[in-house]
């Protein structure tokens, strides 16, 4: 599943697997949550929704059934060799700077 990053207050990234029709969550506090038999319309209506927190709120919480994953722990991030600041990718834990 390939995970999409998006522009939301409450929600980080969102993945859709149309095979299996399961929608992942990954939310701004580091929730992880995946949604069962979640139709392809409605994952897609939400990737292209203005507002993703209030169409998960309307469309998908207590819609579909759902299975918390874990929740993210952000690193503390690290200096970079160069002296600047680097960043940590929350998913793999990988530094990118």
């Amino acid at each position: 599943m390939i995970l999409h990053t998006v522009n939301s207050q409450a929600i980080h990234a969102i993945g859709y697997d149309p095979e299996r029709l399961i929608l992942e969550i990954v939310f701004t506090g580091g929730g992880i949550y995946r949604y069962a038999h979640v139709p392809p319309q409605v994952a897609r209506a939400f990737l292209g929704a203005p507002s993703k927190g209030k169409y998960f709120q309307d469309h998908i919480r207590g819609s579909y059934a759902m299975h918390r994953l874990t929740k993210l722990r952000r690193r503390p991030s690290r200096r970079g060799r160069s002296g600047g600041p680097a960043e940590t990718n929350p998913f793999t834990g990988a530094r990118t700077g």
